[in-house]
């Protein structure tokens, strides 16, 4: 009896230094002293290499997943999740995964509303070494359910406000959380604040850049930045057929490659002047406009309105310019039009300026037609697309010509205030495409900065024609 009694106690001991022995294997920390060097050198290696590993990349949700399988990792747990908080103040499931690194959907995830809620609210930690004992826990459903042991859950903050948190938990009693794990879990959600953080300024830069692309790529307004070396480093599709521009023949300063000189291509005659008003807008850093340029892509002459504006610190770095530039010549054809068809009209010279006028019209049609030709035979089939649509507005503009005329019939004179140089280049501009005149070099010499004259805008076009 007195035998039976003595070895009692000791196997009640033997059991239960078996127990910490087991629970120690799966906690080191449990029966370590805390101020042993080499634990916490350990911790602190493992905080390193998790903090390489999360900040490794600035996608969000690749940064979401990478840190859920850190955390269960790092702390041996059998769940765990990440919440965020919305725009609205509501915690949204990011990522959820198990101990072996598979993702979980949110449906399949039961955790108590309760515990993250408080978190989130408090921005307090909460940690639980066995919650079906813990009062605050061990009636809720989710925890008896799941048999759920050991539960931590941290706040994530960044500037002293609940973005949101990190949920872990564990059904085995052998690997349950301790008081040191909770310590370490916080520290690894203020490295995961951080690495959120930055992930979230680069998801906000990509979207403003992927913004700004869209803008620029669907404005009606032709665009073109270019640095302070000359190189093209944004223009849309509307520039490029502006300018008749080949795509593929446009290598932007951000690519790889020898980047595409904006000038070398522009036509050799206009280069001078173009030059000229860039280094005027990158040296005053003032605007710069022409409200009629008129630019010549070789087979076409066109109206420009343009506006070159300073740019600072553009992404290639150095300073640059943004060019504006929008198509105007069908404008400039039809106010042309209305006032000679006006003048016209009074002197009785309807008919010859009426085969005129249409002859222009004929020419740039007849052009067309000719290059179209020759486009084909080539298989250059985008200008095919430009000479066809050329052709077909040519067509309606002859139409809208001949219905205008109907309605001017008033003979007299009328002065008004008017920009000569611009007067002698709208003629120019009808002028030099016609075939007679293909061989002709125009020479003006006028002052740019000539004050408006008070005149009869179609007689003096009228003496120049002639």
């Amino acid at each position: 009896m007195d035998s039976g009694n003595s070895t009692e106690p000791l196997d009640v001991l033997a059991d239960l230094e078996a127990t910490l022995n087991e629970v120690a294997d799966s906690n080191p920390r449990v029966d370590t002293d805390q101020t042993d060097p080499t634990r916490n050198v350990a911790d602190l290696k493992a905080l390193l290499e998790v903090s390489l590993t999360i900040n490794s990349s600035l996608v969000l949700d690749d940064v979401l997943q990478v840190v859920m399988h850190k955390a269960i990792e790092l702390m041996q747990a059998e769940r765990g999740l990440i919440m965020l908080l919305d725009d609205n103040g509501t915690l949204q499931v990011r990522s959820a995964y198990n101990l072996c690194k598979e993702e979980m959907m949110e449906e399949n995830f039961q955790v108590s509303d309760s515990i993250t809620s408080e978190v989130a609210k408090t921005g307090r930690s909460v940690y639980t070494s066995d919650a079906q004992a813990d009062q605050r826990f061990s009636n809720q459903e989710s925890i008896v359910e799941l048999h759920l042991r050991s539960i931590m859950c941290v706040p994530i903050t960044l500037k002293d406000q609940v973005i949101g948190v990190i949920y872990l938990d564990n059904s085995s009693q052998s690997k349950m959380f301790l008081k040191s794990d909770l310590f370490l879990f916080e520290l690894y959600a203020q490295m995961v604040s951080n690495a959120l953080h930055n992930a979230s300024i680069y998801d906000s830069l990509l979207h403003m850049k992927k913004y700004n692309e869209s803008v620029i790529s669907k404005s009606p307004i032709g665009t073109v930045v270019i640095d302070s070396q000359g190189r093209i480093c944004t223009i849309n599709a509307i520039a490029l057929e502006i300018f008749d521009f080949n795509k593929e023949a446009v290598v932007l300063a951000s690519e790889k490659g020898k980047s595409t000189i904006f000038l070398d291509l522009l036509p050799e005659s206009e280069r001078p002047r173009w030059k000229s008003m860039i280094d005027t807008a990158l040296l005053t850093k003032n605007d710069h406009s022409d409200p009629r340029y008129f630019h010549n892509t070789g087979y076409i002459e066109k109206a420009l309105s343009l506006k070159i504006s300073h740019l600072s610190k553009l992404p290639q770095d150095g300073d640059g310019v943004i060019l504006a530039v929008e198509d105007i010549t069908e404008k400039v054809m039809m106010e042309k039009y209305v006032i000679l068809s006006e003048k016209l009209v009074a002197k009785g010279e309807m008919a010859a300026s009426i085969a005129h006028e249409l002859n222009n019209y004929l020419a740039i049609t007849a052009n067309n037609a000719e290059l179209m030709s020759l486009n084909i035979e080539r298989e250059q089939f985008d200008k095919v697309q430009f000479n066809a649509k050329a052709i077909t507005e040519n067509v309606f503009k002859i139409k809208r010509f001949v219905d205008s005329l109907m309605d001017f019939s008033n003979p007299d004179a009328e002065f008004i205030s008017y920009d000569l140089p611009h007067l002698v280049d709208d003629l120019l501009f009808s002028l030099r495409v016609q075939p007679r005149f293909k061989k002709v070099h125009f020479t003006i010499d006028l002052d740019p900065h000539m004050p408006n004259l008070e005149m009869d805008v179609g007689q003096i076009q009228q003496v120049l024609l002639n």
